[in-house]
């Protein structure tokens, strides 16, 4: 038997495998910089999805809290002085300088009322929560007992409820609904 029979196809014995050569410091800025470009995109994500929590949107149009100025027992005329809107067939004149108007809400979502239809509760934010517990505090004290505050979003009524107490802590429940009405809203609300 020859050398090169005995040897494999290889002259001079098998092929030596070496380990690739170390390149000390190339890996990990390499890793750091996947790292870093990770961080990046996943603070990207968080904004870009911050805008749909029920937190962060903006409404389509403001829900708004405006004293009620007086109320007629007919519905609105032409002659009717300042903004009105008819409730269960009774005109409302509202005082838009005192109201207040809320851009989003925290949360808003619809559930069964004991009465047996549907209601929405609204979270309102911590600034928009004392200011709304300010403005219940003052329409409380107008009427001696109690006087309406109504609550639009855009120029749909939604409620007018006599206010007798300061109302704290930024939830607000709006009743009176059918199911569909009351998810409906507060999809609108969360949008």
């Amino acid at each position: 038997m020859s050398s090169a029979q005995a040897n494999g196809p290889w002259s001079g014995g098998p092929p030596r495998v070496t380990p690739p050569a170390r390149r000390d410091g190339s890996w990990p800025a390499l890793l750091v910089g996947v790292l870093a470009l990770l961080g990046v995109a996943m603070t990207i994500l968080a904004v870009l999805s911050a805008g749909t929590s029920p937190g962060g949107s903006e409404q389509a149009a403001p829900l708004r809290f405006i004293p009620v100025a007086a109320e007629a027992g007919s519905p609105c005329s032409v002659e009717e002085p300042g903004r009105t809107v008819t409730d269960d067939g009774v005109c409302l004149t509202l005082r838009d300088a005192d109201g207040m108007a809320v851009q989003r809400v925290q949360d808003a979502h619809a559930e069964p009322s004991p009465a047996g239809d549907w209601s929405v509760l609204i979270v309102l934010r911590s600034t928009d929560a004392r200011a709304f517990g300010d403005l219940t505090a003052t329409v409380a004290d107008e009427g001696r007992g109690g006087s309406r505050l109504a609550m639009l979003l855009g120029e749909r009524l939604l409620t007018a409820p006599v206010v007798t107490s300061r109302i704290d802590g930024g939830e607000v429940v709006v009743s009176g609904f059918s199911r569909e009405e009351a998810e409906d809203l507060a999809g609108r609300l969360r949008a």
